[in-house]
């Protein structure tokens, strides 16, 4: 619950809270004390308590306060939902074989304008799984 808007995280059909966050996990996990992230932060204790309940809905800036404070990256205090889990794999997957046509296409084809739609259709899925993928540019554009 956050004591600024009185507003808590969504709640489960069992009426539990759901978990929006790791903050507390974290902390506890780079052996930080309240005090200590509560002075880097500019915020009592309390606040602090408050706002490191898994279930407090909190601002994305406030996030990012917190992500600076416990020196890791903001996707590191999310919570993965879990009806999720998996799904990366399985996109990847499609992903996969999504670029395996397309790759065969662009063998077997001798039209130009398939041909530059396959391989914009590979190197747009390429950009999923490369860490520093070379922008597409023009989408109208040939690619060589």
């Amino acid at each position: 619950m956050s004591i600024f808007n009185g507003t808590t995280g969504s709640v489960l059909s069992n009426g539990t809270p759901r978990e929006l966050h790791r903050i507390r996990q974290v902390r506890i996990k780079s052996g930080l004390t309240i005090e200590k992230v509560a002075a880097d932060l500019g915020k009592s204790s309390a606040i602090v308590a408050v706002e490191e309940n898994p279930a407090s809905d909190m601002r994305i800036s406030d996030l990012r306060k917190w992500s600076r404070a416990l020196e890791v990256p903001v996707i590191d205090l999310l919570v993965e939902r879990p009806e999720y889990v998996g799904i990366p794999g399985l996109t990847m997957q499609r992903l996969n074989q999504i670029e395996s046509t397309a790759q065969k296409l662009v063998a077997v084809t001798t039209d130009k304008a398939t041909l530059t739609f396959a391989k914009g259709l590979c190197h747009q899925i390429r950009e999923f799984f490369e860490d520093d993928p070379t922008p597409l540019g023009d989408p109208g554009a040939a690619l060589p």
